[in-house]
């Protein structure tokens, strides 16, 4: 980084070196953003007490699959 600030501005080193950090920084900011993009996101999806009441049936359920109710089984498949 030294180089980078200190160097001839000319100098084709310092300029790819001035580069690079540029290039890095922009990369840096665009995965940051993707990063809260993806929490605002999760935050609209997070479940709800009655979804997660579901989730803890799962165990019991999964040994009486076969024979639970359509409607049941309907809430289960559109919680996971």
């Amino acid at each position: 980084m030294r180089q980078a600030r200190e160097g001839d501005p000319d100098d084709p080193f310092t300029q790819g070196l001035r580069q690079s950090y540029n290039d890095l920084e922009r990369e840096k900011k665009a995965s940051l953003s993707a990063i809260a993009e993806l929490d605002e996101a999760d935050e609209k999806t997070a479940p709800v007490a009655a979804d997660l009441s579901r989730l803890d049936a799962l165990p019991y359920l999964a040994v009486h699959l076969a024979r639970a109710p359509r409607d049941l089984l309907y809430e289960l498949f559109e919680v996971t």
